[in-house]
């Protein structure tokens, strides 16, 4: 099932997939289903647990994006609209100490 540490990736694009396709979905991931693949929808449908697994990883994208929003600007400085895991151009604002 898990091989390798980046199958837990693709497990997690499982998920991300699955929300992306609720009508209601509380983000949109376009990308998530092609990296999911096979192998990640395989992962997520014989996890024991799949469901609330399913479930914190949705609701984590959603606490991670509402905390992290304040901060992400696009290179020209513009705030990022949408899901921050999804935008690969994105960055955090140089106000912000490290």
């Amino acid at each position: 099932m898990i091989d390798d540490v980046s199958d837990t990736a693709l497990w997690v694009a499982s998920y991300r997939a699955q929300e992306t396709e609720r009508p209601d979905a509380l983000f949109r991931d376009p990308f998530a289903a092609r990296l999911a693949g096979e192998k990640g929808r395989l992962i997520a449908e014989r996890i024991s647990g799949s469901k609330l697994t399913g479930w914190a990883i949705v609701m984590r994208t959603c606490i991670i994006d509402r905390f992290s929003r304040p901060f992400r600007t696009t290179r020209s400085g513009s705030p990022v609209q949408g899901s921050f895991t999804n935008r690969p151009r994105t960055r955090i604002a140089s106000s912000v100490e490290t």
